[in-house]
């Protein structure tokens, strides 16, 4: 079975000051994107601030990145994601969905470590998708975490109001400012075209 396997991290988790209410985001962040996505898998913790889980396509696995990045971003966190298509196995004797191994699990393990220590040079490299022989994929990947950088607390609410179809007036009175302000940030900040690339189709 073919699979795109998805490993994470929380950046910078370990110098968090307040680590109880970052955890409960974090947590929070995985049951929405579970409700919100169609993971085989359920995205889960497995040790420390790391998490997994596994989707049927890569279409489905760029739209989970994207929100997984804008959920904890809107608390003012950001996530390492490793994405690999390859193929997945059941572990021998165990009556848990989630116990699964094989190579997809393992490319994405590897370019989770090299994201980590590339982005000591591209400061702004978050997420990297491997195995799915598409250069182009790449480069979006590459040109969205650039945007996703530049974005605030109160950008990436808006993005995730945009994704989920609410007007900009609703938006306006979740953030508690004017429709106005909401527009400007829309257009100022292009995202607008980022809730549309949510969703790439072929």
């Amino acid at each position: 079975m073919h699979l795109a396997a998805l490993i994470g991290d929380i950046v910078g988790s370990r110098t968090a000051t307040e680590r109880n209410a970052l955890q409960q985001d974090f947590l929070a962040a995985l049951e929405e994107a579970n409700e919100a996505t169609s993971p085989r898998t359920t995205l889960r913790v497995t040790r420390g601030d790391e998490f997994e889980g596994s989707y049927g396509s890569r279409e489905q696995a760029w739209e989970a990145t994207l929100w997984l990045r804008l959920l904890m971003q809107q608390h003012g966190h950001d996530l390492w994601i490793s994405v690999a298509w390859g193929e997945v196995t059941a572990l021998p004797e165990s009556d848990e969905a989630a116990a699964q191994d094989g190579p997809a699990w393992w490319a994405a393990r590897d370019a989770l470590t090299e994201l980590k220590t590339s982005a000591r040079v591209a400061r702004n490299r978050r997420t990297v998708f491997t195995g799915f022989d598409s250069p182009p994929l790449k480069a979006a990947a590459i040109l969205r975490d650039e945007v996703l950088a530049g974005l605030d607390e109160s950008d990436a609410t808006i993005t995730l109001g945009l994704i989920k179809g609410r007007s900009q007036a609703m938006i306006a009175d979740d953030l508690g400012i004017t429709p106005g302000v909401v527009s400007r940030r829309i257009h100022r900040n292009g995202l607008l075209s980022l809730a549309e690339s949510a969703s790439i189709r072929t």
